[in-house]
């Protein structure tokens, strides 16, 4: 395909070049909010805790996830002719503000007491570590990938020796946590000190100003470029009407059409033609002075040169393949930029450089909302530091509302933050940008927002198949699972997955008679480890057989632990799909339980009947 966006770039006059200027000065601070673009200014005290070192477990870098608490202002001006009143007034107004000072300050105490769990660490690698995968027999795709490990190892022969690895680029659709043996991970090379040298200055989470304003010159130019080739383009391959469905007015299709055409396997594409044009073209037409002086009024000279550098430099533009697009939830941030979490990997944690303002900052000046907000957002290499497409967009399917966490959900992004952070596994760089070999790997294929909005919006459960009526005997049991609690999907554990206890599985020994003669069935927890075991009439278990298992375990305790005592799951997994259709009809009325059918692959047997270890690949997703 060839996409000569960009090819008639040369004909723009001074006038646009000029009107591009002013629109990458301003562009960082536009977005498409939806409904909920609400102009209001963030107190100085929310913009104070942005600015920490570290990020603040109680404002959460500016969101309080039990909403923003609002002192009622007695108006003084009703009480001014009674001094008395007056002087009550203010009374109430200081002990209002000393009373909401108190709690923060307590609830600020009471986090600050959850402490990083130690944890015993052996193996090669350690928590932190940058990895490079490599030899790969069964994911070839990921081999050259970058990433952190991110969690112990399991060091037993069964898992094969893997480690949890965080993958810097990945997959929205399939997240960025892999288990990766040891014998298929290599330590990172080190960053060149001139790299570091030359990193780009960041000061209360922005980009120093010449950086910022050569980001949003490159992205204006960017975008100018391919809706004038939008408007102009005339043609009828296949490819020339695919991207004339892409309306030049519609500024989300255009930032994804950059990306989605960044590069093309014919060596055309945006990049190639912004290239050059940023090197040659664009000084045909337009005087250097000129574009110096409004790049950079206050210290003009030399000002394009960062421009000229960057569009070719593989720490900055010439790695923009390689960049990191997904729904992200917004944490705030610290001194070196905004905290953002992966929708899809809440143990990753990124560090985004703003360009004239923190993006939380951007985003909460023109939204109200009381906990972290999730927006579409791509992330970019810049000289060392992380950057974000000044377009932002929000990930409800509709684009009319913004998504905001759950309190539920804020306390566990908090926690993968805090442990993140204190285990130094933030990630602040695109490293394989600038480490040797690194930028060898290739990027991700962009996923278009709509679509990655569209598969994550949560769907309503699907109607249970219709059944007979419940028989009294499942009638009383119904009644007895309602008043057990659950055991809560949220906090989650130490690896930021959801606590074990959460969903039990309940799984036959075997899928039929010959290979199950006993009827054995095994309750297991989601880590793996076995609850309990029992046999029931059948190979297939009733419904009624597996609720008064679940609730005779329920009874007694997991194990007999007193904690656990009194509690059932909020997922039943079971292996049998009769089954589940079954206790999916008879529980559809009843609160926090799900109940999903689980695929279990079995060990293949031999030719004596007994079980034969299958061959493990080298990777597992998460």
């Amino acid at each position: 395909m060839e996409l000569p966006v960009l090819g008639e770039i040369s004909l723009l006059n001074a006038g646009i070049v000029g009107c591009t200027l002013l629109v990458a000065l301003l562009l960082h601070l536009s977005m498409n909010a939806g409904g909920s673009s609400a102009g209001t200014r963030m107190d100085d005290g929310a913009f104070e805790s942005l600015l920490n070192d570290e990020v603040d477990a109680d404002s959460n870098g500016g969101w309080d996830d039990d909403g923003e608490v609002e002192i009622q202002k007695t108006t003084l001006a009703d009480a001014r002719a009674d001094s008395a009143r007056l002087e009550v007034a203010q009374k109430l107004m200081a002990a209002k503000a000393q009373e909401a000072a108190e709690a923060k300050a307590a609830k600020a105490k009471a986090a600050g007491q959850q402490q990083v769990p130690q944890k015993v660490q052996a193996g090669p690698y350690r928590i932190g570590d940058r990895v490079v995968l490599q030899n790969l027999q069964s994911a070839t795709d990921l081999n050259g990938r970058h990433g952190t490990i991110a969690d112990t190892w399991d060091g037993s022969a069964a898992s094969q020796q893997r480690y949890p690895v965080d993958l810097d680029l990945y997959d929205p659709r399939k997240g960025g946590a892999v288990a990766v043996q040891v014998s298929n991970l290599t330590k990172e090379a080190d960053i060149p000190a001139e790299f570091e040298e030359g990193r780009a200055p960041v000061s209360n989470g922005v980009l120093s100003e010449e950086h910022g304003r050569a980001v949003s010159f490159l992205h204006s130019t960017m975008r100018q470029s391919v809706v004038k080739s939008l408007l102009t383009r005339a043609g009828g391959t296949d490819d020339d009407k695919r991207q004339k469905q892409i309306s030049g007015n519609d500024p989300k299709q255009v930032a994804q059409f950059c990306w989605t055409f960044w590069k093309t396997p014919n060596g055309k594409g945006v990049y190639p033609s912004l290239v050059q044009y940023l090197t040659r073209d664009i000084l045909v037409t337009n005087r250097l002075e000129d574009l110096e002086k409004q790049l950079n009024p206050a210290a003009p000279r030399g000002a394009y040169k960062l421009i000229r550098d960057a569009t070719t430099d593989r720490r900055a533009v010439a790695s923009w393949d390689q960049r990191i697009s997904g729904e992200f939830w917004i944490m705030g941030g610290n001194a070196q930029g905004t905290i953002v979490v992966p929708a899809c990997n809440s143990r990753a944690v990124y560090c985004v450089a703003g360009l004239k303002l923190p993006l939380a900052v951007q985003i909460m000046q023109q939204t109200k909302v009381p906990r972290p907000p999730k927006f579409n957002l791509t992330l970019l290499p810049w000289y060392g530091r992380l950057v974000h497409d000044p377009f932002l967009s929000t990930t409800a399917p509709d684009g009319g509302r913004i998504e905001v966490a759950t309190p539920q959900k804020t306390q566990e992004l908090m926690r993968a933050v805090q442990i993140a952070t204190a285990e130094k596994r933030v990630v602040y760089r695109l490293r394989q940008a600038e480490v040797e070999g690194g930028s060898a790997c290739r990027g991700i294929p962009f996923v278009p927002f709509q679509e990655l909005n569209q598969a994550s919006a949560p769907d309503e459960p699907p109607a249970p198949k219709e059944q007979g009526p419940a028989t009294e005997e499942e009638r009383g049991l119904i009644d007895d699972v309602a008043m057990y609690e659950a055991h809560p999907l949220q906090p989650p554990g130490p690896s930021g997955h959801p606590p074990p206890l959460a969903a039990w599985n309940f799984i036959r020994k075997g899928a039929s008679e010959e290979d199950n003669p006993d009827h054995a069935l095994l309750v297991v927890a989601a880590n793996g480890q076995q609850i309990d075991a029992f046999q029931c009439q059948g190979n297939d278990p009733t419904a009624a057989e597996i609720l008064k298992k679940m609730l005779g375990i329920a009874a007694k305790g997991v194990g007999g632990r007193a904690e656990t005592m009194g509690k059932r799951p909020s997922v039943v997994g079971v292996d049998c799909r009769e089954t589940v259709e079954r206790l999916q009809f008879l529980l559809k009325d009843t609160k926090d339980i799900r109940v999903v059918l689980i695929q279990v692959t079995r060990k293949p047997r031999g030719a004596d009947g007994q079980p034969v270890e299958p061959k493990r690949n080298d990777l597992e997703v998460e």
